[in-house]
């Protein structure tokens, strides 16, 4: 796991967070709050963090700055938080929303000169969050800037706090894309800074606003920046929530990150590619463990099982859960299972702070990615493929380019990389100094660079152009599943069928678009497209070539995005089975028969090992026994001290010699095996 940048933040990330929302209950619409009810809850619950609001729709504190919530009466309910954390030893974070938006009474009665306006002057039509009142968006780069900057000091010089949580800077907010507010603070900003009339909402997307969302997406980095500072002086670490990383036109999420010290990922705005962001510059992470628009005092079994499972999820992805429905808490407490899992969570809180995952595999992301939407920053078949490796022996993780510099045993290059930007002598010496490269390698754009001669020289491939054009295949269909999504040939073998086979899986598995690349010098074959109708091995489409103590391995087709549009498990299988033969020998897990839905993850510290499985099946809507398996561990032959968490039945054998044979295991969500080694 990756320390957070300064030490100030390490007891943050030893347990799970319990957020206390200033937009839900117990805070809003009334004031219902009593902390030693709310953090003795968490505290049951094995949370020593909670995160807690000096302002949600209003202040829960008596401001200088910020209007109070009007049932607070004179009550600090922050400084009434701290006392209670002192007590139970608990840490506090408190949420600030920067540039987010306000309710509509409030900017229109207390703080006019904060609130955005449209081209004629008037406030935008107020929008529903969360019930109660509708909320507008605010002009940051007006009063508002010297304003929030006045609360950051209000706040550090009042409350001794663990962090502080910016849920921003926003200029606009994304309730209102697009947005160019026409108030005066902005307006006079903008002219004195770039000697330029602010552009207008009706003017379209014109170059004048394209250079004004550049404008401003430097400015909310300054805001940043500036809290930043006031926070370092006073040694509080900053987080804030990724979604504030995209302002307008551009997308500032990595310089944010590389100003802060962790983020908060959402579930529904792609968390995957997220840990990578984070992780690579150094922060450390929470993703909300259900939606956070959940009413709070909503639950069932199927929305605390989903918690379950999220939570787990987080954790296999290095991260910390945070609960986003905690506000239920201050009327009734979660089912037995919930609560057995924050427990848990709370329990092992303190060695996970201090283990390191195990990277066996790490599926490198292109520095560039199409982006379309919430998910859609990252190419559709890397969690596919993370997915893939963490149900078989693999634990993956997705990173940068810069995952080479950690030397992973296997590097995995989606085919959403480009081929001539693949950083050829970088993968080179990687592999000669032990690690594993695995390319897919689509069909072939444009001619042969440089850069895809080079390529092709590392991977041991080469061009035939007679091959290309024989085995040019129509796209796979989106909307046809494997039976009915036939690729026909264009040209003359006359079959209608194409498939993968290899002897690592049993069947056939299919196939997407190729680039007529073959091996060519000392390669060892892993497998061939045949066709449906003869089975006839008609050219090798898999295959790997020795370079230094490594190697390379070549998928000469689309196969990843194969398996994200079909989720054709003989595919996982045959990657996984493909890795294997390269794999470091421990730790690893391995089932008796096929079992791809169950993802897992080692974690380590010292002599002593934590295993996450979780059930993309199951998710806790019922409990399932999951095949046999052996958990293979680098002890030797010391004896192992065995724990599963949560309480699951199943037979463990004999494992003195590190060799760990699980019988009849029966989970729900998720399991955690916690081994010891004892001598």
């Amino acid at each position: 796991m990756v320390l957070p940048k300064s030490g100030s933040c390490e007891s943050l990330n030893v347990s799970p967070a319990f957020l206390i929302d200033g937009y839900w209950p117990p805070l809003y619409p009334r004031i219902e709050y009593d902390a030693e009810v709310m953090l003795g809850r968490a505290k049951e619950l094995g949370c020593s963090v909670v995160r807690f609001p000096s302002v949600g729709k209003w202040a829960t504190y008596p401001s200088e700055i910020m209007p109070p919530h009007p049932d607070l009466g004179g009550r600090d309910l922050i400084a009434e938080t701290i006392e209670v954390a002192r007590k139970l030893d608990t840490r506090v974070v408190l949420y600030l929303s920067v540039g987010h938006a306000l309710p509509e009474s409030l900017v229109r009665g207390s703080r006019p000169d904060w609130g955005a306006l449209e081209d004629d002057g008037n406030l935008p039509c107020s929008r529903q969050f969360f019930g109660g009142e509708g909320v507008v968006p605010l002009d940051t780069f007006g009063r508002y800037w010297t304003d929030i900057l006045r609360m950051v000091d209000e706040l550090l010089e009042r409350y001794e706090v663990a962090a502080l949580y910016l849920d921003g800077p926003y200029y606009g907010w994304h309730y209102w894309e697009g947005l160019i507010s026409q108030a005066a603070g902005t307006q006079e900003t903008y002219l004195r800074e770039t000697g330029r009339p602010l552009p207008r909402n009706a003017d379209g997307i014109t170059a004048e606003v394209q250079d004004f969302w550049r404008w401003a997406a430097d400015k909310l980095l300054m805001l940043f920046q500036e809290i930043r500072t006031r926070a370092q002086a006073a040694g509080v670490p900053v987080m804030f929530n990724l979604c504030a990383g995209k302002a307008g036109c551009e997308d500032i999420s990595d310089k944010l990150l590389a100003l802060a010290d962790g983020c908060l990922l959402e579930r529904i705005m792609g968390g995957l590619k997220g840990f990578a962001k984070a992780r690579r510059a150094g922060c450390f992470v929470w993703q909300y463990a259900s939606h956070h628009t959940y009413w709070p005092r909503l639950s069932s079994p199927t929305l605390e099982s989903d918690v379950l499972f999220a939570a787990s999820e987080t954790v296999r992805y290095g991260g910390r859960p945070i609960y986003a429905n905690a506000g239920r808490f201050a009327y009734s407490m979660p089912g037995a299972g919930l609560q057995q899992a924050f427990h848990l969570l709370g329990e092992q809180s303190g060695w996970l702070a201090h283990a390191s995952k195990v990277v066996q595999a790490a599926v490198v992301l292109p520095s560039e990615s199409p982006s379309a939407g919430h998910g859609a920053d990252i190419p559709r078949s890397v969690p596919a493929l993370i997915d893939a490796f963490d149900s078989g022996s693999l634990s993956a993780e997705a990173r940068f380019l810069d995952a080479l510099e950690q030397k992973p045993p296997i590097a995995v290059f989606p085919s959403s990389w480009r081929l001539d930007e693949i950083p050829v002598s970088e993968v080179e010496a990687y592999a000669e100094g032990g690690g594993v490269a695995l390319f897919f390698v689509g069909e072939r754009e444009g001619g042969l660079s440089p850069g895809i001669k080079k390529l092709l020289s590392l991977a041991s491939l080469r061009v035939s152009e007679d091959v290309s054009r024989a085995l040019a295949l129509h796209q796979f269909d989106d909307h046809v599943g494997v039976a009915g999504g036939a690729e026909y040939l264009q040209d003359g073998l006359h079959a209608y069928d194409l498939y993968l086979q290899s002897d690592l899986v049993p069947g056939p598995m299919p196939v997407g678009g190729m680039p007529g690349f073959q091996p060519s010098g000392d390669c060892e074959i892993h497998g061939w497209l045949v066709t449906g109708t003869q089975w006839k091995r008609l050219t090798p489409l898999a295959w790997s070539r020795r370079a230094g103590s490594g190697c390379v391995i070549t998928v000469a087709t689309d196969l990843d995005v194969i398996l994200a549009r079909t989720g054709e498990r003989r595919v996982a299988q045959f990657l996984n089975s493909l890795l294997k033969i390269y794999l470091t020998p421990t730790p690893r897990v391995e089932f008796a028969n096929d079992c791809v839905d169950v993802q897992h993850t080692f974690y380590q510290q010292d002599k002593s090992w934590l295993l996450v499985l979780s059930d993309h099946l199951c998710r806790g809507k019922t409990s399932r026994p999951l095949p046999d398996f052996r958990i293979t561990l680098p002890s030797g032959a010391l004896r192992q001290s065995i724990r599963i968490m949560p309480n699951a039945s199943g037979a463990i054998a004999d494992a003195s010699t590190g060799v760990i044979d699980v019988r009849g295991l029966c989970i729900q969500s998720h399991v955690y095996l916690k081994f010891e080694e004892t001598l």
